[in-house]
């Protein structure tokens, strides 16, 4: 949004095209199927949004295409909030059982969750988010300090450290 990257993301989906039932991966190319009844475009940011449905809507790269990632993690995400789910819902998910995962909470509240080794960290910010607005919302850990943060609107929300022994 302001320039550069520090370091070019791995992968991104702008979800900006508006068009048809596929989008691509930014990065890589690859193009990624919408899987749900309909794909929804809304007026988004920048262009246009996907809008997700909050059952079955969602964008999925394969695991075996998705990049290794193990020592230092950003995850980013623009959203806006119909309802609030019935339990955690993600926004970026790799994995169940391993992985990484930022969402947001059925109260509303944003999450950031990894596992550091064989536990899994969590992160839940206190504010609840204001339902049809925009929110912008980061995770980030690095196993070099073993910190894990969770950022919204650009402000830190929750910090702890994770460990150091990476994702």
């Amino acid at each position: 949004l302001h320039g550069d990257p520090v370091v070019r993301p791995l992968h991104e989906w702008r979800l900006d095209a508006a068009v048809g039932d596929r989008t691509a991966e930014s990065i890589t190319g690859e193009a990624c199927a919408i899987a749900g009844p309909k794909s929804l475009w809304r007026k988004g940011v920048s262009g246009t949004c996907l809008q997700f449905d909050g059952y079955n809507t969602r964008v999925s790269l394969p695991a075996a295409k998705a990049s290794a990632i193990s020592q230092a993690l950003t995850l980013e995400a623009w959203c806006v909030i119909g309802a609030y789910p019935w339990n955690w819902c993600p926004l970026v998910q790799q994995g169940d059982d391993d992985g990484y995962f930022l969402g947001i909470d059925g109260h509303g509240h944003p999450g950031f969750k990894l596992k550091v080794g064989d536990t899994w960290q969590e992160l839940v910010g206190t504010e609840t988010l204001e339902r049809s607005s925009w929110h912008h919302l980061v995770g980030t850990y690095d196993s070099a300090s073993g910190m894990m943060s969770l950022f919204v609107e650009g402000q830190l929300a929750a910090s702890q450290s994770a460990g150091t022994a990476g994702i």
